[in-house]
């Protein structure tokens, strides 16, 4: 990291390249030197990365009183023992009045976490005291529409350039940075792309238009599972189906060639084109995916491993047809009633149809010109 190096530099630190440590001098069971090898990068044979290599001849010694190993690779907490942290779940250890968090409880993980941990044990020690933890004032905050969200992304602010002690002035009772002011915290906080609401970079860097933007009322819906035994069914209690935001995205198949250019650029290490709901703009396209949708008139079409879900759109409700059996709902998705096609034994989930339903709503909101005049979907694949 530049800034890392610049704040070692600044504090007169002196960074040696190319040495690897060979082996510790001890006097009298203390340390009081590092022996060295100095090294050279040699070019690999057949184009590869230059590889470190020895220098023979040119060890040195470097004086030392003290060694500190810092790989940074795992936890290494020899001053506690590690039973002594099973509660580290709640950042309160099995040590009265001791909290851990950061890397430390983690492991290698983000900044973010450390910093979400120490106010959280924070509030968990200020209570224990029985101090007042209502000194977090927490704002408003502002909604943005998709719209707003990308005019917002179309700029560069750059952030607050934090003050510092000068290197004269630095001890170890006052942080090296000096805490912003009320209005500089508003104008860093103000740069924040609320990507947890809208995130649409897989959007805007697809070069073929692929991924496409469209906006769900956010909802939970609670849903059954019909089970089929001997061509009988009963139906019973399913976990909810929940959509908490408002703005998704799906790929258009056709238009897709599958370049990654959107995996690339995923701020949160996915698949966009493969983890979004894949949607099918003719038939032809349809059946060369695994997984996907295709809309024809009032009938859309789902498969995924190898099984395939048909929904009817009705004007009273909706007709879902599946492997074991044709089941009526209602405009609420509540069971009317169930056709069974065979003896066997099934469970029948719902939540296809949801899925469905969503998807039918998104493509006639974001290719309304892409329907004729039976609103079915007109598409070719692309190569």
């Amino acid at each position: 990291d530049e800034s890392e190096i610049a704040a070692a530099l600044e504090e007169g630190i002196e960074l040696i390249e190319l040495a690897a440590p060979a082996r510790v001098i001890s006097k009298n069971g203390r340390i009081s030197a590092l022996l060295c090898h100095k090294m050279k990068l040699v070019p690999g044979a057949k184009g590869e990365r230059p590889r470190a290599q020895i220098i023979r001849g040119a060890d040195f010694k470097m004086q030392a009183s003290a060694l500190i190993a810092a790989f940074g690779q795992e936890r290494n907490l020899d001053f506690i023992e590690e039973k002594e942290l099973k509660g580290a779940n709640t950042l309160e250890t099995n040590m009265p009045n001791v909290f851990i968090g950061g890397d430390a409880r983690l492991g290698a993980s983000f900044l973010i976490h450390a910093v979400a941990d120490g106010k959280n044990a924070a509030k968990k020690i200020l209570a224990a005291s029985g101090l007042d933890t209502q000194w977090e004032t927490e704002l408003p905050r502002e909604k943005y529409g998709r719209r707003e969200h990308h005019k917002k992304c179309a700029r560069v602010f750059p952030g607050i350039r934090v003050r510092k002690l000068s290197p004269s002035e630095r001890d170890l009772r006052d942080p090296v940075e000096l805490p912003m002011s009320e209005a500089e915290v508003r104008a860093e906080a103000g740069r924040c792309l609320n990507c947890d609401e809208v995130c649409d970079l897989c959007i805007t860097v697809c070069p073929n238009r692929a991924n496409a933007g469209y906006s769900v009322k956010p909802f939970r819906q609670s849903l059954s599972t019909i089970v089929l035994q001997n061509g009988e069914y009963f139906s019973s209690p399913d976990e909810e189906i929940v959509i908490e935001q408002k703005y998704q995205t799906l790929n258009i198949a056709d238009l897709c060639n599958e370049c990654g250019n959107c995996t690339t650029f995923c701020p949160s290490g996915g698949q966009p084109f493969a983890d979004k709901p894949r949607v099918a703009l003719c038939k032809e396209s349809y059946h060369s995916l695994k997984k996907g949708f295709y809309i024809q008139g009032q009938r859309v079409f789902y498969k995924n491993d190898n099984k395939e879900w048909i929904l009817d759109i009705l004007k009273d409700g909706y007709r879902l047809h599946t492997e074991h059996a044709n089941i009526l709902l209602d405009k609420k998705l509540c069971l009317r009633n169930v056709e069974v096609k065979d003896r066997e034994v099934a469970e029948i989930s719902l939540r296809p149809a949801v899925q469905m339903l969503v998807i039918d709503q998104a493509v006639r909101e974001i290719y309304p010109s892409l329907l004729n005049n039976k609103n079915t979907i007109k598409g070719k694949r692309q190569s």
